[in-house]
């Protein structure tokens, strides 16, 4: 995994959180394509299941309701339990993040390079 700095990393209700990183934004559309090729690796290990699914929260932002129909038939997930073992296996790989708020719990990729790339090239 890379480093993030703060800045750029989830800011609630922000989907373009290269905004708020100042000297980091610059760098970013150099930094996305030049890690391609490690973020294409990602692809090698891990499901379809599991790679459609970062694919659908890259694109959302962040997600609370993962198992609702609508996001499921949107992104053409499958299953609410294949999705609830997907997620469960992607917040161990430390692909996830899990934040619980308020008794909600809210889902976004833990890295927003990843997370930028993928919005971008899928």
């Amino acid at each position: 995994m890379y480093f993030v700095p703060p800045c750029a990393r989830s800011v609630k209700g922000v989907k373009n959180n290269f905004a708020f990183c100042g000297t980091h934004f610059a760098k970013s559309k150099n930094f996305l394509q030049s890690d391609a090729v490690v973020f294409r690796q990602y692809q090698q290990l891990l499901t379809a299941g599991q790679w459609n699914f970062l694919i659908a929260i890259a694109k959302e932002g962040e997600v609370s309701q993962i198992t609702s129909r609508q996001f499921l038939h949107k992104y053409h997930l499958g299953n609410p339990s294949s999705v609830s073992r997907i997620v469960s296996s992607l917040v161990e790989k430390n692909l996830l993040d899990e934040n619980v708020t308020d008794g909600k719990t809210i889902y976004s990729l833990n890295d927003v390079f990843l997370s930028r790339w993928l919005e971008e090239n899928y």
